[in-house]
């Protein structure tokens, strides 16, 4: 039996976010009569040190709680949508109030975009623009397939909401893509984004037509925007300082994984040499082999936790050559096979319609 692994801890453990996600998650929790401090404990912090508004928790406690929410809830599927719609802008700090005072949805978006992680993104996020449309992509920062779903409800619900609040209550998306595969109950996907859901895609995509994008914010306000980002800079500024470079290396990867970047082009990107590069990873107890591999990792349990891709499909996807290569590092990974774990999904999939 093939059993989803947890997150890598190497990375996860060190990895700092914003709790906010993890602040809401514990309202809906407590909402509906369940206990907070004993998630937390689980997790290892107190809910006391969570309402320190500069309160940060690595990755693995943060998702580590959602984890336990998730269960003490028993909401496979339904938990993201509803935390992402009791997420108001005020609730994200200067990026909300940021996002208030832009002129358009447009430029709320990049602004979002730039400062994602200060308003508490545990995805990575990016936008590609098209000729009558934007796409927002997101992906998994870390081999988290439990509660990536989650997380993608969440942060598109939260979006959706984010815009209803900016610009209209009557926004709604061309489309939401989705790689989670389709529960059997799909009524709140449809009820929230009041648009076609596709599961099992090969990305997750909140598709945005530029009627809606170029729409105008009326509490948008230059002069208040003037003030606000250049906090917002330098928090970003202390942030990344704060970041080691196998976890700058690793978003780099993970943003590009069909083709990766090679170390010659990372330190030209970091605007370092690559003998330095490799300097620090080793100081940090990294290599570059080991960071790629892990983001490989991310994406392939990704695919065969949720889709129904074949084994060339998923070598393609992250930057294989051959399915061979592919079936070495999956028994590497879990231990497994890759046919057996693959036979095992296609059979959780057929049981859960």
């Amino acid at each position: 039996m093939f059993e989803i692994p947890l997150p890598d801890r190497s990375g996860a453990a060190k990895f700092q976010v914003n709790p906010l996600i993890v602040r809401i998650a514990l309202a809906e929790l407590r909402h509906q009569g369940g206990d907070p401090s004993a998630i937390c404990a689980q997790a290892g912090f107190s809910l006391n040190e969570l309402e320190d508004p500069n309160a940060r928790l690595s990755y693995l406690q943060a998702s580590t709680a959602l984890r336990c929410i998730r269960e003490a809830l028993r909401e496979e599927h339904s938990l993201g949508l509803r935390i992402g719609l009791r997420h108001h802008l005020v609730a994200s700090g200067l990026v909300g109030f940021a996002a208030m005072a832009c002129t358009t949805l447009r430029d709320a978006g990049m602004l979002a975009l730039r400062f994602q992680d200060l308003a508490g993104s545990m995805l990575l996020m990016d936008i590609d623009s098209h000729s009558d449309h934007v796409v927002v992509l997101a992906t998994p920062r870390f081999s988290d397939v439990s509660i990536t779903a989650c997380l993608i409800d969440g942060t598109f619900a939260a979006l959706v909401t984010a815009a209803r609040q900016l610009i209209s209550v009557g926004f709604r998306p061309r489309a939401v893509e989705l790689v989670a595969r389709q529960p059997a109950d799909t009524s709140l996907h449809h009820q929230v984004f009041q648009c076609p859901v596709r599961f099992g895609c090969a990305r997750n995509r909140l598709v945005i037509d530029h009627e809606w994008w170029l729409s105008r914010i009326d509490s948008g306000d230059p002069r208040a925007l003037q003030r606000l980002v250049p906090l917002l800079e330098a928090a970003t500024v202390q942030k990344t300082k704060n970041l080691s470079i196998d976890a700058l290396i690793e978003n780099r990867l993970r943003e590009n994984i069909r083709q990766p970047p090679s170390l010659v082009e990372l330190a030209k990107l970091f605007n370092t040499s690559e003998r330095n590069l490799r300097r620090k990873l080793s100081e940090a107890g990294r290599s570059y082999g080991d960071i790629l591999d892990q983001a490989r990792k991310t994406r392939a349990l990704e695919l065969i936790t949720h889709t129904q891709y074949s084994m060339q499909e998923i070598a393609e996807e992250i930057g294989f050559n051959d399915p061979r290569s592919l079936r070495r590092a999956f028994k590497r990974w879990t231990g497994k096979t890759l046919a057996s774990a693959m036979a095992n999904m296609a059979v959780k999939r057929a049981g859960a319609r």
